[in-house]
């Protein structure tokens, strides 16, 4: 392993491990963590990590967290000759499920933003992370207009945390193909994402990106609702739910289904928001046009051009 190599890493990243914990516990997890976050940034970049004290601190935070979210699930499980087991002593009993859930859910919470410092530190750094700057990883990772949660949050109208979106890119990622490429151009989009990855970008182009972050985030937010609602395994397909756990015994909070009603009412308010203001940038484009060669003015109508017989636009 390079980057936590001995039990003061991962004291250090974790107070909640106790001084009596030991490195072999968490080893193959550790290795299996390791190998899944160096994948994103690309092996070659670890060496620019290792050398850069902030970086290191990041990346052992995120290893640790996210390998004590994996281990927690298993880690009290003992296998011997005689069979499983788990440890049980006088002073100290098998933490509750509730426990687990409520450890598990903030490790892996912790995990994931200090993945997202890291990307910041090497993304803010440049000249320190060359090997990272002009990786493949690095353009699959910032692959759509969102880079962190902190960013999406402030444009989806609704706060997400930092492993939400590492679940969701995949549909930020859909949706901004789908929707930016047929409204505004796909010569555009591109140059403009290429820009943005360079950081290039010109002040009047800073003020599109943001009008495409407005257009994004709720439809992005919107498509991903029905995705989380269900889990699907090799044993069937299962909607997900605490709600057997959601008791106000042994401090965790009670967490249930919104109705239906509610539930489309969301999707309908962030979709209706994204389309709302994809009209804003169309027509922000339209006046701006002289700026961006490469868009071709869209016609958009009014809502008096409705139902008109040559606006091909109907209201029943």
């Amino acid at each position: 392993m390079l980057f936590v190599t001995n039990d003061d890493h991962i004291k250090d990243a974790c107070s909640a491990v106790t001084v009596d914990f030991s490195i072999e516990s968490l080893l193959s997890f550790l290795k299996e963590m390791e190998h899944a976050l160096l994948v994103i940034v690309g092996e070659a970049s670890a060496p620019e990590i290792l050398a850069n004290p902030t970086a290191l601190d990041a990346m052992r935070r995120a290893i640790v967290n996210l390998t004590l979210d994996k281990y927690s699930s298993s880690g009290a499980v003992q296998i011997s000759d005689s069979g499983i087991h788990v440890s049980k002593t006088d002073k100290k009993l098998p933490a509750s499920d509730k426990k687990l859930l409520m450890f598990r859910r903030d490790a892996k919470e912790r995990g994931w933003t200090a993945f997202e410092q890291l990307i910041s530190i090497m993304e803010s750094k440049k000249v320190d992370f060359p090997i990272w700057g002009g990786s493949s990883e690095r353009r699959l990772y910032l692959n759509t207009l969102f880079h962190s949660s902190t960013e999406f949050s402030s444009f989806a109208g609704l706060s997400i945390s930092s492993d939400l979106f590492q679940v969701i890119k995949p549909q930020i990622a859909f949706v901004e193909d789908d929707m930016l490429g047929s409204n505004f151009g796909e010569l555009l989009v591109v140059d403009i994402k290429a820009k943005l990855l360079s950081g290039g970008l010109s002040e009047i182009e800073k003020k599109l990106v943001r009008y495409w972050l407005r257009i994004i985030g709720p439809l992005a937010l919107s498509e991903s609702i029905p995705y989380r609602m269900v889990q699907v395994s090799d044993s069937g397909v299962y909607q997900s739910s605490v709600t057997a756990l959601g008791s106000n015994s042994d401090n965790i909070e009670g967490q249930s289904f919104p109705t239906q009603r509610n539930l489309n009412s969301l999707m309908v308010k962030l979709t209706t928001t994204g389309e709302s203001n994809m009209v804003t940038a169309k027509k922000w484009l339209n006046a701006n046009a002289t700026h961006f060669p490469l868009y071709g003015e869209k016609v958009i109508y009014p809502m008096e051009g409705f139902n008109d017989a040559d606006s091909n636009v109907y209201l029943m």
